[in-house]
């Protein structure tokens, strides 16, 4: 698949704010590619990063706030499922349920194409699908998906959360969060 492509397939679902005009200029450039694979472990997806951030109280924040630390897919599955729930964890916890329930009804493999972008490390950072994935992987469904992964810079420009991956030299010096 091509960045065209991409945009084509994920460009309505993708919540996360993806500056798709900047995307297409680094496209164009040839700066931006696409890859795509086929993830059948759910330990890998487990390790996928998301756009969900939680303060030092694992309260649920937003990714500017000072402390704001993403999670990724296993540990908001293992969040999701804690009893009780951490305040502010109770209406995501309510739709994880009732995916998991979805998912479980279905009687096969749960099947996900999911959107991502490289950030390096061999990680990737999840743009869409997050709670359809934490949903199969906490309750330990079994998953095939096909991962499609933006491999592009780490400019908070294309999307916000990437600045808390980039390297420390180009964070002004912070690690990557």
């Amino acid at each position: 698949m091509d960045p065209a492509g991409f945009e084509r397939t994920f460009g309505g679902l993708i919540r996360a704010r993806l500056d798709w005009s900047r995307l297409r200029a680094l496209a164009a450039s040839g700066r931006v590619k696409v890859a795509d694979e086929v993830v059948l472990d759910r330990h890998r997806l487990a390790a996928l990063d998301t756009v969900w951030y939680v303060d030092g109280s694992g309260a649920p924040t937003d990714h500017h706030r000072p402390g704001a630390v993403n999670l990724r897919v296993g540990q908001a599955a293992e969040l999701a499922s804690g009893e009780p729930l951490i305040a502010g964890w109770e209406a995501r916890g309510k739709r994880l349920v009732e995916l998991q329930t979805s998912l479980r009804a279905s009687g096969g493999p749960v099947v996900l194409a999911l959107p991502a972008y490289r950030i390096g490390g061999g990680r990737a950072l999840l743009l869409d699908g997050t709670h359809r994935v934490v949903a199969a992987v906490g309750a330990r469904l079994p998953v095939r998906t096909v991962l499609f992964t933006l491999h592009g810079p780490l400019d908070p420009e294309i999307l916000p959360d990437l600045r808390h991956h980039r390297p420390a030299s180009a964070a002004g010096g912070r690690g990557a969060g």
